[in-house]
């Protein structure tokens, strides 16, 4: 595939600030900082995430 992307990515983006990228690299790459950093969750989530955990008798400091 090399031989595809490199000149896809060697065009001169429209935006600079947004350089050319193919299908599925924005998606590697929020994969991998996910992998890094966690999966950012909304407080709600976490609230009913909670409320779950209290009712199975799951200890909640997983969620932290």
């Amino acid at each position: 595939m090399g031989f595809l992307a490199d000149p896809c990515h060697a065009n001169a983006p429209i935006d600079p600030a947004r350089p050319v990228r193919l299908p599925g690299e924005q998606a590697a790459r929020t994969i991998e900082q996910c992998r890094v950093a966690g999966v950012p969750v909304s407080p709600e989530t976490i609230a009913a995430l909670r409320d779950w955990a209290s009712r199975l008798g799951i200890d909640a400091m997983i969620l932290n």
